[in-house]
């Protein structure tokens, strides 16, 4: 992910697409190249409380949130590299509630410091939600829809089957399920 061009980023998917590998490939990836990361779960977030506020409370802060941000923005700039911090699945334990009224909050947050980036992750299907209508009507927003192995079940099945020790299936075609890595690994 480049962000020069974006403080904020979406990336969204159906459910077992592997946006938390994703993630978390990233995460590597950036630790590998002096690129600092902070990631969390959205699970751990409750819905009563602010969510600037339950990042810090998470990490163990002893400051405040505001502090907290300039810190993070400085080590940044010391670095001449952005401190990305990621949120995995924004959509779980209820998250609709805390996301729909904060989300925007904390992205003007992280926007008002040059050296900080915001990338979460959110399930996204067919049904019209709060996280539907962010995904596909605020332009203003770089969103990235993770679709799993679409294009290439065929090479993704193939790499399952094998490392499992199983026999590849003896039919030619491979349906779209054959697309979404959760589906491959409970298959």
């Amino acid at each position: 992910i480049r962000f020069k061009n974006s403080h904020a980023w979406f990336i969204v998917g159906a459910a077992g697409t592997g946006k938390s590998h994703l993630i978390g490939d990233i995460v590597t990836k950036r630790q590998l190249n002096d690129a600092h990361s902070i990631l969390l779960l959205g699970e751990k977030f409750n819905s009563q409380d602010e969510p600037l506020t339950q990042i810090v409370q998470l990490l163990d802060y002893p400051g405040r949130k505001e502090q907290w941000l300039r810190n993070l923005n400085e080590y940044g700039k010391a670095n001449q590299k952005p401190v990305a911090i990621f949120i995995d699945g924004l959509n779980e334990k209820g998250g609709d509630v805390l996301w729909s009224a904060h989300l925007i909050g904390l992205i003007d947050d992280i926007e008002r410091f040059e050296y900080l980036r915001l990338i979460v992750s959110f399930r996204i299907s067919g049904a019209r939600n709060w996280f539907y209508d962010m995904a596909y009507n605020h332009p203003e927003f770089t969103v990235y829809h993770h679709k799993g192995f679409e294009g290439k079940e065929d090479v993704a099945s193939e790499f399952i089957f094998s490392s499992f020790g199983l026999d590849q299936p003896l039919w030619p075609a491979y349906g779209s399920e054959f697309a979404n890595p959760l589906f491959l690994i409970k298959y």
